[in-house]
């Protein structure tokens, strides 16, 4: 059933924490734990382009950011294995966990969570508003998912002001001949990040088509931004793109064969074909 309100106390106002969050970020905390669809655990599916469009000026990168810093404070946990997130302080917020009624209500939706970093942040925080540890160790995979579940989920230094070098990747120590000698290094994924056309050439020789890679490219970039440490640099972006698609995908998309016209108006790249194999306004 959708919801119909989204609670919260004027006390947020009191925490530190999030007054230090840029105005889009609140905005973005406020409008996730608004949503209908939003769980009596507080979470949601990850649809950034339909959040996107509740502002007139409203973009899926503007959304990325907010999330991107909600997460790094903490306010947010996503898990894009799983295309989930959680609303933290949600459940708090909303009152349900005290009422005899709605308390079964909460519980039930935590069981269903598929993310098991989320769902074992989630104990942690039902713990603290009275929980028993036998309903929270339940909602776990094993007993020991409740310790330092921060560790696992993916925090972006991107988006806020600089912080402690600690959080950032750390680059390698190099001689000047060792640089000389191997001048390729790696790096994060570009901001304006989009698959070349013979990327996209290539993704359709594996029966991948236009939709569903426009859709698992804003996938991979939400994560690739999103994610911190040295494993979030690569040699080869356009390699890491097709490697995700092949994941994604191993054996071609589901309507592969079926949609070109609609690809094509939706405003997706123009590539080369068989009949036709320069881009538009390029000779071959």
């Amino acid at each position: 059933m959708a919801r119909s309100y989204g609670r919260f106390t004027t006390d947020i106002w009191r925490d530190r924490k999030f007054r230090a969050l840029s105005m889009g970020a609140q905005w973005a905390y406020f409008m996730l734990g608004t949503q209908a669809d939003i769980t009596a655990a507080g979470t949601l599916p990850m649809t950034t382009k339909r959040w996107a469009g509740y502002s007139a000026d409203g973009t899926s990168d503007g959304v990325s950011d907010a999330l991107n810093e909600l997460v790094e404070k903490r306010f947010v946990i996503l898990d894009f294995e799983t295309e989930e997130l959680l609303v933290r302080s949600f459940v708090k917020w909303d009152g349900g966990i005290n009422n005899d009624k709605r308390r079964p209500v909460v519980m039930e939706s935590a069981a269903t969570i598929a993310s098991p970093i989320i769902r074992a942040v989630l104990a942690n925080e039902l713990s603290e508003l009275g929980v028993s540890d036998t309903e929270c160790d339940a909602l776990c995979d094993s007993p020991t998912d409740r310790q330092s579940p921060f560790d696992r989920v993916v925090v972006s230094t991107s988006v806020s002001p600089p912080q402690p070098s600690t959080l950032l990747p750390q680059p390698t120590t190099r001689s000047p001949v060792t640089a000389t000698k191997n001048p390729r290094r790696a790096s994060r994924i570009a901001d304006n990040f989009q698959p070349t056309p013979d990327d996209i050439a290539w993704a359709r020789t594996k029966n991948i088509t236009d939709t569903a890679q426009r859709a698992e490219t804003e996938k991979f970039v939400l994560y690739w931004r999103a994610k911190s440490g040295k494993d979030a640099t690569k040699l080869d972006w356009s390699a890491t793109w097709k490697g995700w698609l092949l994941r994604a995908f191993p054996n071609g998309s589901p309507s592969a064969g079926r949609g070109a016209a609609s690809d094509k108006a939706m405003g997706w790249i123009d590539l080369p074909t068989p009949d036709q194999p320069a881009i538009e306004g390029r000779s071959a």
